[in-house]
């Protein structure tokens, strides 16, 4: 392997480790409940600035900007404002992904494959059989039941990739 291949291979395995870290954030920020735990670990650790693909992708960068200015206003309140907003952000989760109301952004991916975002349709299937191909369904089924398809699944095989990206031996040389 030439020295170029070998360049082209890390850049490869740095962009998967790219959108291991982007995926693993997106997770975790959307399959539990806000805590003030996790907010002050994205504003302690400045984890939003090292989100990938911001300086590439103006879409990305404006995400960015507004998570920012957000968590600079939040930190800004004093404790008790805090815990007022951390309630308002708390709400504005559960009407987006768990109800009462009619949900403005369904955790569940077959929920946007079709216009009336039913579940238990085709396109259920659909996924699932995608899951069936890169991961443990009966896994899934145990955790989430017969909707298996939530976004940001801990388990998510796009988290945890099953491969490796390294370059061959001669390649270190």
């Amino acid at each position: 392997m030439t020295n170029d291949e070998a360049m082209k291979w890390e850049g490869i395995q740095i962009l998967c480790e790219a959108r291991k870290f982007a995926y693993n954030l997106l997770r975790n920020t959307f399959i539990q409940e806000p805590s003030r735990e996790f907010i002050d670990l994205l504003e302690r650790d400045e984890v939003i600035l090292s989100f990938p693909f911001a300086e590439d992708n103006q879409e990305i960068g404006a995400g960015v900007d507004q998570v920012n200015k957000y968590l600079e206003r939040y930190t800004s309140l004093a404790a008790d404002a805090r815990g007022e907003e951390l309630e308002r952000l708390r709400w504005d989760y559960t009407r987006m992904f768990v109800g009462p109301y009619q949900l403005s952004a369904p955790p569940w991916e077959s929920a946007y494959l079709n216009d009336e975002r039913l579940l238990f349709q085709e396109e259920t299937l659909a996924v699932r059989r995608i899951y069936l191909r890169y991961g443990d369904i009966e896994e899934l089924r145990r955790k989430y039941g017969g909707t298996a398809d939530v976004k940001g699944l801990p388990d998510a095989s796009i988290t945890h990739p099953s491969i490796t990206i390294q370059p061959a031996d001669e390649a270190r040389k």
